[in-house]
């Protein structure tokens, strides 16, 4: 994919990049109470931020999640892992089998996150864990925000994982894939936030949108 040819199709995803923007932001606002347990959620996004930016960055924490879902989805598609490496400067996977999806999937992959919240599905179901959910919506919001801060920062620099598609159509990829991930996760926490309403609108809104560019232009 030459370089022209990726920017060009990289212009082609900004209206889909600022529709699903719109469809993430109306089904925010479908949330219309942060009562009980849901604070928590927020005090977690707040306390990272928090740390992030008057402590200090969690780089190594970040990398070996990072490469972990490298190595992960290198097994998904039937490669092998031969190594891992992480440091606070950055980590290397080296598989025996890569393709795009290996390679960008850790930037919109919040690990950590999707760990909590599977334990905390299960433990709810076999303990009275009604005290502790606080905590965990705390550390969901926490994580979450954490793999997006974190994520951003990373692709301030430049990163080898980006260069099959380049990095403007890389960052609009990995932005939608966020969004997407974003849903599920509130969607654990927050009762009014639905997938299902979110993906409809987001196709059938992006589907009008290049209709109506479609119409502009050529009609």
């Amino acid at each position: 994919m030459n370089t022209l040819f990726r920017f060009v199709v990289g212009l082609l995803f900004l209206p889909a990049c600022f529709v699903q923007t719109h469809v993430f932001y109306a089904s925010l606002r479908q949330i219309k109470t942060l009562d009980g347990n849901e604070i928590y959620f927020v005090y977690g996004v707040f306390g990272y931020f928090l740390i992030h930016t008057l402590l200090f960055k969690p780089v190594s924490l970040y990398m070996w999640a990072h490469e972990a879902v490298h190595a992960l989805v290198t097994m998904v598609f039937g490669g092998a892992v031969q190594s891992v490496k992480v440091s606070k400067k950055g980590g290397e996977t080296k598989t025996t089998k890569t393709n795009l999806m290996v390679e960008i999937a850790p930037y919109f992959t919040p690990l950590y996150t999707f760990l909590l919240c599977a334990v905390t599905f299960i433990l709810v179901r076999l303990f009275d864990l009604e005290a502790w959910q606080d905590f965990f919506f705390f550390l969901i919001g926490f994580s979450l925000t954490f793999h997006v801060v974190m994520t951003v920062d990373f692709l301030k620099t430049k990163q080898p994982d980006l260069l099959r598609l380049g990095p403007f159509l890389s960052v609009e990829v990995i932005y939608l894939g966020n969004l997407f991930v974003a849903v599920f996760i509130l969607a654990f926490v927050f009762p009014e936030v639905s997938p299902g309403n979110y993906f409809v609108n987001a196709f059938t809104e992006t589907g009008l949108a290049y209709k109506q560019i479609y119409q502009q232009l050529f009609l």
